[in-house]
């Protein structure tokens, strides 16, 4: 199983195209890029192969982006709060995100784990 490199909730989030004419690094996430696609309340899950961005929905999370990444790209800021992460996917695509200031209280996404594995302390096979 991938380790979790990175998990930020909620989140701000802009991707664009490998030919999109802004560097991976002057992405912004807030205020958005111009022209780049946004996300508002997100959940940015990085893991050593894949970025994961979830969205709330009415049935519950949804995963709305998910590619593989080469991990050598990854950029994670010292401060989220203030300043985007940034990511580059192995088809080239480039992701901003950063850490919204509000609480995501009330969104699904905050207890959403996708890599959470629930084991019994039961042996099925006996």
């Amino acid at each position: 199983m991938p380790s979790v490199v990175h998990d930020v909730f909620p989140a701000t989030v802009v991707i664009t195209n490998a030919d999109f004419p802004t560097p991976v690094g002057e992405l912004r996430s807030q205020p958005p890029t111009k022209n780049a696609a946004y996300i508002a309340i997100a959940r940015v899950v990085v893991t050593s192969e894949h970025i994961i961005v979830a969205r709330d929905s009415q049935a519950g999370p949804v995963v709305v982006f998910r590619e593989a990444i080469d991990p050598t790209l990854l950029y994670k800021t010292s401060d989220p709060r203030t300043k985007d992460s940034y990511v580059t996917t192995l088809s080239g695509k480039k992701i901003a995100y950063r850490k919204e200031t509000s609480c995501g209280c009330g969104s699904r996404l905050k207890s959403w784990r996708p890599f959470s594995i629930m084991s019994s302390i039961k042996d099925p096979t006996s």
